[in-house]
């Protein structure tokens, strides 16, 4: 790089004389992970490895692969104040230019990943480089502040914490500790579950977290070295004990504009690093962008719907379905769990043959699954034009359609209510789990709840729901999370959406700006009109099953506290509207997903 430092990068060149298009794969996650001699027969490498698939799929199908270990991670040298730092996105430019100057390549480039690789080709895009024809950013945040780190203004603790640590020991070269962490953390979220899962509890105890890093450690040596070099690579990892630990930094912030996220640059906010900021570049870059995400993957959702509609590009689509955060699992509640049954390789391929190659593609701009009923939809808008608003009061007897008499609803905070360790929010780790809500039933019990009368017909509810209301509290500042769930003839719940929001951070347009001199604590007897939007779903709710809202003023697995545990005093009546979007005319069927 300009500044010399140097950036690992593994070349893949399909079979044939070339030029080919390329794919520029940038990752914090290791390109690759380094074998010891005679353990290449190990499949650790190809685990890890999250676009190991799609990468055979492109090769095959004539394209060139670039994977490059950003700077301060795996076998580059450098260091990092915070992710997707300036140097770093500046860094993808370079690779860029280098790449069309090979022989190898015809010019045209596209870029992708999972998670953090897939923000990394996001900030690539909005350099407007000329050999950029197109990005997939999938599983990826848009806004960090809301998306990832504090959604609805409260810290997601539990990710910072444990990304921070998968982080650290990575970037120190420490990959047996880094699988251990992730069997760890999985074994915790299997806690409750049947024997098929005894091997992940047995992972998650101290005894076997021992002979999982003594194993690893026994068979990799970390990041793989360029070209065999472990003195260099051994360099690379000297210079990563500068990288700045992000959960740390997290804890130094509350709001959007406040600096002290970075000890190297003090004046750095969460917004330095968020790709929303160079929406205006990437819109005036025409690059057309497919967005990839599904219900359960945190609340990744609502970021790639933002993204979409922030864009309107010819040719960029959205794509929702039943996933965990990566694609890998389907989710969807009403279904057993198990691997994804969509060819993501297949539907990026397209997505690409198109943009690089010029072929023909007749896929819609957006591709949605709905729950319950366990199909793929085609819409040209998110949300799709035939959704209409359908209106749910709450009443002091549960949820009504009329409105109701004014009324309220006594609730005292239990600070250690939870959403259990296989939630969307876990989901962000890339945990060996099944991803769902743990224990709905017990949330609900711990909650306070509003619930509707059986329903006379399905409703398919695709958008996100938004709830107003207003409460009393004993406290200046909370944390609200609301969670819409479907419940069965027989009482039994399923979390299908959720959202949350800082008591401070509300505003009167329903929209919260996060910003420090735009909180409002509340004054003694003071009411809080709140407006939270939840995350986007479609899923059905089927006849006879009811809706219900459920109210608490914590998540303890998840999130970090807002002040004191409280007692509220909600306001039910005709202002206290819980807003669902709901589909109309029938949208068009099909598996749309693979187009």
């Amino acid at each position: 790089m300009p500044d010399g430092v140097r950036l690992a990068a593994d070349v893949y060149l399909p079979a044939g004389p070339g030029p080919f298009p390329t794919i520029l794969h940038q990752t914090r996650y290791y390109r690759a992970v380094g074998m010891r001699r005679g353990f290449g027969w190990v499949a650790l490498a190809r685990a890890m490895d999250t676009d190991f698939v799609t990468r055979q799929r492109f090769l095959a199908a004539g394209y060139a692969w670039v994977s490059v270990c950003v700077r301060g991670s795996g076998a580059s040298f450098g260091a990092s104040p915070f992710p997707w730092a300036r140097a770093e996105i500046s860094d993808g430019a370079q690779v860029l230019d280098w790449i069309v100057a090979q022989p190898w390549s015809d010019g045209a480039v596209g870029s992708t990943g999972i998670s953090y690789a897939g923000t990394s080709a996001e900030h690539l895009a909005a350099s407007g480089h000329r050999a950029l024809r197109a990005i997939a950013p999938r599983f990826s945040c848009f806004d960090v502040y809301p998306d990832v780190a504090f959604p609805g203004g409260i810290r997601l603790r539990s990710f910072t914490e444990s990304w921070g640590a998968l982080n650290r020991l990575l970037d120190s070269g420490d990959v047996a500790g880094a699988v251990a962490l992730n069997l760890r953390l999985s074994g915790r979220a299997v806690a409750d579950l049947g024997p098929g899962f005894r091997w992940l509890r047995w992972a998650a105890h101290p005894a076997a977290q021992a002979l999982v890093r003594t194993g690893v450690r026994a068979v990799s040596y970390g990041a793989a070295a360029v070209g065999g070099d472990r003195a260099g690579l051994a360099a690379a990892v000297r210079e990563h004990a500068a990288n700045e630990d992000i959960d740390e930094g997290a804890r130094r912030v509350a709001f959007r504009d406040d600096p002290g996220l970075s000890v190297a640059v003090p004046e750095a906010t969460v917004d330095d690093f968020s790709p929303h900021r160079g929406v205006d570049a990437l819109r005036a870059s025409g690059i057309p962008v497919l967005s990839v995400s599904g219900w359960l993957d945190g609340g990744y959702a609502g970021a790639a719907v933002k993204r979409h509609r922030a864009l309107g590009h010819a040719g960029s689509r959205l794509i929702l379905g039943p996933w965990n955060h990566g694609g890998a699992d389907d989710a969807s509640p009403y279904t057993e769990h198990g691997p994804a049954r969509e060819d993501h390789a297949a539907t990026l391929l397209a997505f690409f043959d198109h943009h690089l190659r010029g072929r023909s593609s007749d896929a819609s701009p957006v591709s949605y699954y709905t729950l319950g009923e366990e199909r793929w939809k085609s819409a040209a808008t998110w949300p799709p034009p035939h959704v209409t608003s359908v209106r749910y009061h709450l009443a002091a007897d549960g949820l009504v359609e009329g409105a109701p008499p004014p009324g309220q609803r006594e609730y005292t905070v239990d600070p250690d209510v939870g959403t259990g360790h296989r939630a969307r929010w876990d989901s962000l780790l890339g945990l060996k789990a099944p991803i769902g809500t743990a224990d709905a039933a017990g949330l609900c019990r711990r909650a306070l709840t509003f619930t509707s009368a059986p329903l006379a017909r399905d409703l398919v509810i695709t958008g996100s729901p938004r709830l107003t209301v207003s409460l009393r509290s004993s406290e200046p500042d909370g944390g609200v999370f609301a969670y819409l769930l479907d419940v069965s003839p027989s009482g039994a719940p399923t979390v299908l959406t959720e959202g949350m929001l800082r008591i401070a951070h509300r505003h009167p347009d329903g929209a919260p700006s996060y910003l420090r001199g735009a909180s409002r604590p509340l004054d003694a007897g003071q009411v809080a009109e709140l407006c939270i939007e939840l995350l986007p779903v479609s899923a059905v709710v089927r006849t006879g099953h009811s809706l219900r809202l459920a109210l608490t003023g914590a998540d303890a697995h998840h999130f970090e506290a807002v002040g004191r545990a409280a007692m509220w005093t909600v306001l039910t009546g005709a202002a206290a509207v819980l807003e669902l979007p709901v589909e109309g005319a029938a949208p068009q069927p099909g598996l749309a997903f693979s187009g």
